[in-house]
């Protein structure tokens, strides 16, 4: 699920009765002048078209789909904690 905030999350122990969970996953929310049309994800990366300015949806030429390395969102990645979490 890709919410209008910039918040990716997916869906955790779906399969396992009520442990289902929707979790973080990529927080693009700190980008204020690019917005983002997802159209896959895979393990390691997000697959979408990067919308410019106010644009809200693709338009015509059609725009080249580009991959973004996937980050969970972490409190505190500007310290060092932060980062050897995330790793």
């Amino acid at each position: 699920m890709y919410d209008s905030t910039g918040l990716l999350s997916i869906l955790d122990r779906h399969r396992r009765p009520s442990q289902a969970r929707w979790v973080p996953f990529h927080d693009s929310s700190s980008i204020k002048d690019k917005s983002y049309w997802p159209v896959g994800l895979t393990e390691t990366h997000f697959t979408c078209v990067i919308l410019r300015g106010k644009e809200r949806e693709p338009w015509f030429p059609r725009p080249l789909i580009q991959e973004i390395e996937l980050g969970i969102p972490l409190v505190g990645m500007e310290h060092e904690q932060g980062k050897r979490e995330e790793a």
